[in-house]
């Protein structure tokens, strides 16, 4: 696994990044780059990275609905599953999309809800898309 903490080349290289780019670019970047990185990767290699990506965004969510109005929310595994249908959209993984979508039936969420997950999925994509590129038609001048 890569060193991401404060030593090694990894930690510079994450060091320089946030030095050099204010937080609402990287905001704007990330699902581009995320897309980017699982075009290069095997499906299995998306369903880990997916999770692990879930993994952090749940933890750093719930850290900031602890501080805010919605503390003591609990979200069911049916939620979950959704949650992961539009970051499937996302970031493009097919397999992972289907394995969601598949627990998510599982755990009896209406055909509805996979719907509405997979439109706001699209939705994030193509809002992503278009400030990233608003971004990239001013990067050089």
């Amino acid at each position: 696994m890569m060193d991401c903490g404060k030593t090694g080349e990894v930690g510079k290289m994450k060091e320089k990044m946030m030095e050099g780019f204010p937080p609402e670019m990287l905001m704007e970047m990330m699902p581009e780059c995320l897309e980017m990185m699982f075009a290069k990767l095997s499906p299995e290699k998306r369903s880990q990275l997916t999770k692990k990506l879930y993994g952090v965004l749940s933890k750093q969510g719930g850290a900031e609905m602890v501080k805010g109005k919605r503390k003591g929310l609990v979200v069911d595994d049916r939620i979950e599953e959704l949650i992961a249908i539009g970051a499937s959209v996302t970031a493009n993984c097919q397999p992972c999309l289907e394995y969601h979508a598949g627990e998510a039936k599982k755990l009896e969420a209406e055909t509805e809800d996979i719907q509405k997950a997979i439109e706001i999925g699209q939705m994030v994509k193509k809002g992503a898309m278009r400030k990233y590129n608003e971004f990239l038609s001013e990067f050089f001048k």
